[in-house]
C-alpha cells in the first residue's frame, strides 16, 4: 500500500485533469511512467516577474506528460518550492527570505545493492 498527499492530481492514466484557468505559481510535482518504473520530480519557479512567473495547474499537467509521466500530483506551491540534491539547491525559489522551513518534505535515498 502507498500514500501520497499534495494539493490536486494532475494526470492520471495520462489524462490532464486540472481546468485550464487557474493563476500562475511556483509549483512542485511528482509523477510515474505508465508502468510505474521511473519517478519523475519537477519544481517550476515563479514570482519573479521578467524571470519565471510561475505555471498553471494545467500548464504543469502537460510538462509532467510531456516528461513521460502517466499519473502526476501536484505536491506543492509558492515560497515552499524547494528541490535539493546531494545538499544543493537547484531552483530559485520565491520566497525573498530565503529558505523558507517546510515541516513536510518527501526525501528520495539512492541505496546500492
Amino acid at each position: 500500500m502507498m500514500a501520497v498527499s499534495g494539493f490536486s492530481g494532475l494526470l492520471r492514466d495520462g489524462m490532464l485533469l486540472p481546468n485550464k484557468e487557474g493563476p500562475l505559481h511556483p509549483r512542485t510535482a511528482i509523477g510515474l511512467d505508465s508502468e510505474g518504473r521511473y519517478v519523475t520530480l519537477v519544481v517550476v519557479d515563479g514570482r519573479r516577474k521578467g524571470d519565471s512567473e510561475g505555471v498553471k495547474e494545467y500548464e504543469l499537467a502537460e510538462l509532467m506528460l510531456e516528461l513521460g509521466c502517466s499519473d502526476a500530483l501536484n505536491l506543492d506551491g509558492g515560497g515552499s518550492s524547494t528541490m535539493l540534491a546531494r545538499g544543493r539547491l537547484l531552483n530559485r525559489p520565491s520566497e525573498s527570505l530565503g529558505l523558507r522551513p517546510v515541516p513536510v518534505m518527501l526525501g528520495i535515498v539512492a541505496i546500492k545493492k
